[in-house]
């Protein structure tokens, strides 16, 4: 069975804070129609991050919401212009793979997800996040 897992692109982001990072994905999340609530992400996304780190490493955080109201699994690629301060406690982040997944995602799209966390910390990609190279990072990631 193909995964189904929606892919989305946000590069060269303005956001300057996590506040305005979560607001700017979940419109574009909104606008796509993925989410009946940018608000409601959101709450989910603040929820998480209380819960723990979303910090894989220097490179990247993996904000993530579960819940029924997304529409549609979905990844967004973010890399931001500058990296946002403080992300994680002391640790500054620049490049992002928001997870909004259906709490009934099936064993194929799980897997998926899992997949391309696993590429994203590679040492090939680890090497493209550290030169903003963003056509080798969407190669390497399948997005």
């Amino acid at each position: 069975m193909k995964s189904e897992i929606r892919k989305l692109v946000l590069w060269d982001s303005y956001a300057t804070t996590k506040s305005s990072l979560f607001n700017q994905v979940a419109a574009l999340l909104s606008e796509q129609q993925i989410v009946q609530s940018s608000k409601q992400v959101i709450d989910l996304w603040e929820q998480r991050e209380q819960m723990g780190s979303t910090m894989i490493d220097h490179l990247l955080a993996t904000p993530h919401a579960q819940a029924d109201s997304i529409k549609q699994n979905t990844m967004v690629l973010v890399h931001t212009r500058k990296p946002i301060s403080y992300w994680d406690g002391n640790e500054d982040a620049q490049n992002f793979i928001f997870c909004c997944i259906r709490q009934d995602i099936s064993k194929t799209d799980a897997d998926s997800v899992t997949t391309i966390l696993r590429l994203a910390i590679s040492e090939k990609a680890q090497s493209a996040f550290r030169h903003d190279d963003k056509s080798q990072i969407v190669t390497i990631l399948n997005f």
